[in-house]
């Protein structure tokens, strides 16, 4: 999807660990982060969730506070959802899982457990249509 869009990732001593910048059309990612980092990939998706999602909306991000966060909601949303379905397709969902812990390796703030809890019943409803 990237290559499609011709979206370039930069690496670089940046302050944050990642962002998007629609108007360079570039994904930066802090040479501070270890590309084998666990922050590393969670940034990573979250960037790539801007450009999947929000491609050609800087207006938009730009326009209010309200629109910002919301666009930011989102690309935590498509970052999760990654997560997650990276999650079972490793240990699968044949235990229980404790999604306070996932949560908790992966960075993700509390007021996002109502999402995590839709992304893993996503991932139990695609295992039990199959």
């Amino acid at each position: 999807m990237l290559s499609e869009l011709h979206v370039s990732v930069v690496y670089g001593p940046f302050h944050e660990r990642g962002f998007y910048h629609p108007e360079t059309n570039n994904i930066y990612l802090s040479t501070l982060l270890n590309k084998t980092d666990h922050n590393f990939h969670e940034t990573f998706l979250h960037e790539v969730a801007h450009v999947s999602k929000h491609y050609n909306m800087f207006a938009l991000y730009k326009a209010s506070e309200v629109a910002r966060l919301k666009m930011e909601h989102e690309a935590e949303e498509f970052r999760i959802d990654c997560l997650v379905r990276e999650y079972v397709a490793e240990y699968g969902t044949d235990h229980d899982i404790d999604i306070y812990n996932f949560m908790d390796n992966n960075d993700i703030n509390f007021w996002d457990e109502k999402d995590v809890r839709s992304a893993f019943n996503k991932e139990y409803e695609k295992l039990n249509e199959e």
